[in-house]
């Protein structure tokens, strides 16, 4: 079932990622695919400025975070390893902002920023509340005894 989950995830992931207008994605509820043979590379290294970012730029933003974090709590009830969780998540990260040059969007380090930051989220999250339960676990022991 936890495969399934994945599965469906990294379909929805892509179907955002591969859409022409994302904007229209969400406006219109309509996905159009518009695949081009040279990608648009223009906006690689172009970082937004915290002084001109403006709210739909921020939701999207959001999203990759959302959607990563997401994807690394799946990746991890697959693998039951923190190690596959990072490659992998990873490995989307820059495969997906890659590949959507190819479809009439930009792609951006800073996405694959958040991205990555999403899947690290996960990860910290997961190994505090790991050592928070084996402290009161412990603490309840001692207790006991």
């Amino acid at each position: 079932m936890n495969r399934l989950f994945l599965l469906i995830w990294t379909c929805l992931l892509f179907i955002f990622t591969f859409n022409s207008d994302f904007k229209g994605l969400l406006v219109d509820r309509k996905v159009r695919f518009q695949f081009e043979i040279i990608p648009n590379l223009s906006h690689v290294f172009y970082f937004y400025s915290l002084n001109t970012i403006g709210s739909f730029t921020v939701l999207q933003k959001i999203g990759h975070f959302f959607f990563f974090f997401v994807l690394a709590y799946l990746l991890f009830r697959v693998y039951s390893n923190l190690k596959p969780t990072f490659v992998i998540g990873m490995g989307y990260a820059f495969l997906t902002e890659f590949v959507q040059a190819f479809f009439k969007r930009e792609a951006r380090v800073q996405d694959v920023m958040v991205d990555v930051m999403g899947v690290l989220a996960f990860i910290i999250l997961y190994v505090v509340i790991k050592d928070l339960r084996r402290l009161l676990k412990r603490d309840k022991d001692a207790r006991v005894i």
